[in-house]
């Protein structure tokens, strides 16, 4: 069975409560074990209190696992027991409660609506935080590594609402994550110094454009079905680029035949329109085959995506507004027919 968000091993997962009702029905239907698969030799946020309680499960399903908890906590964590497992239990009564299903496989942008409750969890690592400057000796490194495991789904929570305040430092503290060996942060071995390197480039660009990009806000309309998972078009005009290291985070992935079509309107004053994709081989997302922009019928321009000499993982094409014109613009996006998706990312006028 499993016991983790394998998109995402940094984020806390609230996983006991689910793993102690499951156990009990294996135990009714005769099973005699049963193997946790994990985050491997990866690291995993509480890995060490998951260890304890779910060995303890393991060996009692029917164990009260919160005393337990608690008891490990206090004595791993002298200065930040009580925090830590105030937190882990918060997480896991209120997901119980929501009656929600546990996904394996997502990223912060769907388990924010799930159980990565936003108020709570940005006190808890507030919290943590202090801890750590008044920890010593083991407790201190211990904490080190679980405060910088959660720069990732604060740095997260922070991008999904626009908020580039004080990401540099938060950013600086996750790479400090590679000191203890650790490098990937999901099963498909996406790379912590990729997140960070693409995060920062998002950081610049968002400095660039800042108060010039006249499409941020801007409603755009899909003239072709989106994807089920994909149906939010307001992430291609939030004025944030998404990583293509991470195919969860700010982009818009497509598998539309044989073009998405989105109609833009026309802002006062925009003479350029520039369309930003992304590529990722290990999950099959490729650039679009050609971009066609057309208004009124009439194809006004075509382009064919290359990589970019900044980031080979991105692409940039940009569009010249014929003059007079008051849209609205429909731009195609031709899929690859040999590839299964493509991602856009951003698109932006200026």
């Amino acid at each position: 069975d499993y016991i983790n968000n394998f998109d995402d091993y940094l984020t806390p997962f609230p996983i006991f409560d689910t793993m102690q009702r499951r156990l009990q029905l294996y135990v009714k239907a005769g099973v005699k074990g049963v193997f946790l698969n994990g985050s491997g030799p990866d690291y995993s946020t509480f890995y060490r209190i998951k260890t304890h309680v779910l060995s303890a499960l393991l060996s009692n399903p029917d164990v009260e696992w919160r005393p337990l908890l608690r008891t490990f906590c206090r004595k791993r964590y002298p200065v930040a027991g009580q925090v830590i497992s105030d937190f882990v239990i918060m997480q896991e009564d209120r997901f119980t409660e929501s009656g929600k299903t546990l996904p394996m496989y997502e990223g912060v942008s769907k388990t924010s609506k799930i159980y990565l409750y936003e108020d709570e969890f940005l006190k808890f690592h507030r919290q943590l935080i202090n801890c750590v400057s008044e920890a010593d000796g083991k407790e201190h490194q211990s904490l080190e590594k679980i405060n910088r495991a959660l720069m990732f789904p604060h740095l997260e929570l922070k991008r999904l609402s626009a908020d580039m305040e004080g990401c540099q430092p938060m950013l600086d503290e996750l790479g400090k994550l590679s000191l203890f060996g650790y490098t990937s942060i999901s099963e498909a071995g996406a790379s912590l110094d990729q997140y960070i390197t693409d995060y920062r480039y998002i950081l610049h660009r968002s400095q660039e454009t800042k108060g010039r990009n006249l499409l941020k806000g801007i409603n755009l309309l899909p003239l072709t079905a989106l994807d089920e998972d994909y149906s939010d078009i307001s992430i291609l005009t939030d004025g944030l680029l998404g990583l293509p290291s991470c195919y969860h985070c700010g982009q818009m992935l497509s598998s539309a035949t044989p073009a998405l079509r989105i109609s833009i309107p026309h802002v006062p004053g925009m003479k350029r329109l520039r369309v930003n994709m992304t590529r990722n081989n290990i999950f099959h997302i490729a650039f679009p085959q050609s971009l066609s922009l057309s208004v009124g019928g009439r194809e006004v321009g075509r382009a064919v995506p290359k990589p970019s000499p900044d980031n080979l993982q991105r692409s940039v094409v940009e569009f010249q507004l014929p003059e007079g014109s008051s849209g609205p613009f429909v731009l195609s996006v031709f899929r690859d027919k040999e590839e299964r998706t493509m991602a856009l990312d951003e698109i932006e006028g200026f």
